[in-house]
């Protein structure tokens, strides 16, 4: 790989851009700020990268799903977003293109998993950002929003699973993407394709849910590739969890509490109000976006729930009206009807996400709310929850790649 770090200025159509010189704030949402080139890479080393990042997976098997085409060239982005309130706010995301290549081109906003860390989001080349890659090599521009929280974000706390600003990310930074792509002198065919995977099956269907409902005029959205995402966030999720004191990653529920905290501002008065000591005082400042999630579930005692006062998590588990599941049922994903096409991705043997989330959704969306769109809940089999991913993003791209029109 070559990583660049001479800064590239994208021309707005409405006027400025400041954020290389100092902190800037958006003036509207989607506005382009600044850009960075961070990576390149030849067509023909994207195979054998690809292979050792996920050697699970057969090469042959990659070599029939990605067919290099182009070289790709990877930017590290700021753009106008929004925060939870609708305040202005910078975000960052990572852009891949297709070198050489003038299109016209589809897009593909791809929505990460959880993490906890600014180093293991897409603008700072994490693992995930080849997964851009491998869509970029056969022409799509790919589109990595950061989330709120995370990268350049000044936001204390990601706010973790909370649908509206994952949706609010996602839909600024395809804006924004667009003024890049047309500065480049790439031309789009104006297809939209979302996907993600895990909190980013949860993301891109949010998405999804909010192009439909307020921007079907802006963005012609052909197909949504989701995986094990938490959909039904107070229903089958929460139990999974909540009802598990060996639950594999037990980060995530500080990392929603702390995050819905922000937002909300009523699910507790003080830490010590929901955490045990001493992890009322361990954990809060855990999530300081340099611990990654492994380092942060590694300090919670063999019964997770230990942490959570029992007063507390009795609350959670027995009170409908308790705050907690007030903010998980305003962010569950399961009162709209698709208008256009959804496979949702699960395996049965996934421990960190209820793999019923997936056919829960479908019931509501197809029989409930008569969806009038091929939505499909799709068995990858018995694998676990980090297995079963890379097998999900690999059909949700067939997919894309018989819907594409260029």
């Amino acid at each position: 790989m070559v990583r660049r770090g001479t800064w590239l200025m994208w021309v707005l159509v409405l006027g400025w851009i400041g954020f290389a010189a100092a902190p800037a704030q958006a003036q509207f949402r989607g506005e382009l700020i600044s850009a960075e080139r961070v990576d390149h890479m030849a067509a023909e080393d994207l195979i054998p990268t690809f292979a050792s990042l996920i050697p699970d997976v057969p090469e042959f098997l990659l070599r029939v799903v990605i067919r290099p085409r182009y070289g790709i060239d990877a930017y590290r982005v700021l753009y106008g977003t929004i925060d939870a309130f609708g305040d202005p706010t910078v975000a960052s995301m990572l852009v891949v293109v297709p070198s050489g290549h003038l299109g016209p081109a589809p897009m593909v906003a791809y929505h990460h998993g959880t993490v906890a860390d600014d180093a293991s989001v897409p603008s700072n080349l994490s693992t995930e950002a080849f997964i851009g890659y491998a869509f970029a090599t056969e022409g799509y521009l790919i589109v990595m929003p950061d989330y709120l929280g995370f990268g350049a974000s000044p936001i204390r706390y990601h706010p973790y699973v909370h649908a509206a600003t994952e949706a609010s990310a996602a839909i600024d930074a395809m804006r924004a993407a667009r003024t890049g792509a047309a500065y480049l002198g790439l031309s789009l065919n104006g297809q939209v394709f979302l996907t993600g995977y895990s909190q980013g099956g949860h993301a891109c269907v949010a998405t999804m849910r909010e192009i439909e409902a307020h921007h079907r005029g802006e963005f012609n959205l052909v197909f949504t590739a989701a995986g094990s995402g938490p959909y039904d966030l107070n229903g089958v999720q929460a139990a999974m969890a909540l009802e598990n004191g060996d639950y594999p990653a037990p980060g995530y529920f500080p990392l929603l509490m702390l995050g819905y905290q922000d937002v909300y501002g009523n699910l507790f008065s003080s830490y010590s109000e929901a955490l045990t000591p001493p992890y009322d005082t361990i954990l809060p400042p855990a999530f300081d976006r340099v611990n990654t999630l492994g380092q942060i579930n590694r300090l919670f005692p063999d019964d997770w729930r230990d942490v959570i006062q029992p007063d507390y998590l009795d609350g959670v588990l027995n009170d409908p009206n308790h705050p907690v599941n007030i903010a998980l049922a305003d962010n569950s994903l399961l009162n709209f009807a698709p208008q256009t096409p959804l496979h949702m991705y699960y395996c049965t043997g996934d421990q960190q996400v209820d793999y019923r989330n997936s056919l829960i959704a479908w019931f509501y969306y197809k029989v409930l709310r008569r969806s009038p769109a091929d939505v499909r809940a799709v068995r990858l089999g018995s694998l676990g929850h980090n297995d079963c991913a890379p097998y999900a993003l690999i059909l949700g791209k067939l997919q894309m790649d018989v819907r594409r029109t260029d």
